[in-house]
């Protein structure tokens, strides 16, 4: 550097300065001008203004917002956000991150929903209910006030945990009579769910009648075939398996 005044503080507190005062250590608390390192202490912000004032725990904040705001837009982006909003959350410990890693998780179970990736919905869905029962707060109030709800997550994760095994129970033409219960199970299940709050519901309920479809089909319940086809159309009229299984059910012939 020049022998001119620093740029940030202008030579007027070189000992709190980031830029030219010495290093120090950062602790969880201390406010962050970026998620990935520039750090100052709390003491810092009296002396240069509304910059220092983001937490770590305002920052990860921010990014959950950020998630939410793409999900339904793009769900690839928001994905993005979630996993590393979750995986630098590990490396930290307070209460607040405790209730932000319970967050992400939920982020990322939305997300994957919204992906049609059920098997790491499922997984989303299990870390949460985990952390969750460590994680109270203020937080995760304000994120079911502002942002979405948190009770249905539990009905949601099962609810695709058993559409994951319907689905692979059929396609092996295994036990249809066990998947007409589990499908009908876990329809009763997702129809409680608000579709506002999870972008990605429709297609699982159309996931969970073409599995319910096939088994009836394999039962010849043509009736309830051709009605549990329609209503998978409903959810997701471009479904292709769900056209193929209605033209079965109307042909009666599997």
């Amino acid at each position: 550097m020049g022998e001119g005044p620093c740029w940030l503080c202008e030579g007027r507190d070189s000992s709190a300065c980031v830029i030219c005062g010495p290093e120090r250590p950062v602790e969880e608390g201390a406010s962050l001008l970026g998620q990935d390192g520039w750090c100052c202490q709390e003491d810092s912000e009296a002396r240069f203004g509304g910059w220092t004032k983001t937490t770590t725990e305002d920052l990860y904040w921010e990014l959950l917002l950020e998630t939410e705001a793409l999900l339904r837009s793009d769900s690839n982006l928001a994905l993005e956000r979630a996993e590393r909003c979750a995986r630098n959350l590990e490396q930290l410990s307070s209460d607040q991150v405790a209730q932000l890693r319970c967050l992400a998780y939920a982020q990322l179970a939305r997300c994957h929903l919204a992906r049609q990736e059920y098997t790491l919905l499922v997984e989303d869905c299990k870390r949460y209910a985990r952390l969750r029962e460590e994680a109270e707060g203020s937080l995760l109030e304000k994120f079911e006030a502002e942002v979405a709800p948190l009770g249905p997550l539990a009905t949601l994760g099962a609810a695709a945990e058993l559409a994951t095994s319907c689905r692979a129970a059929v396609t092996d033409g295994f036990a249809p009579k066990v998947v007409l219960d589990h499908a009908s199970r876990a329809l009763s299940g997702v129809q409680l769910l608000p579709l506002s709050a999870f972008p990605g519901l429709p297609a699982l309920r159309a996931h969970l009648y073409a599995s319910r479809c096939q088994a009836c089909l394999e039962l010849e319940k043509w009736r309830e075939a051709k009605q549990d086809a329609t209503s998978a159309l409903q959810c997701d009229p471009d479904m292709k398996e769900a056209k193929y299984l209605l033209r079965a059910a109307e042909s009666e012939s599997w």
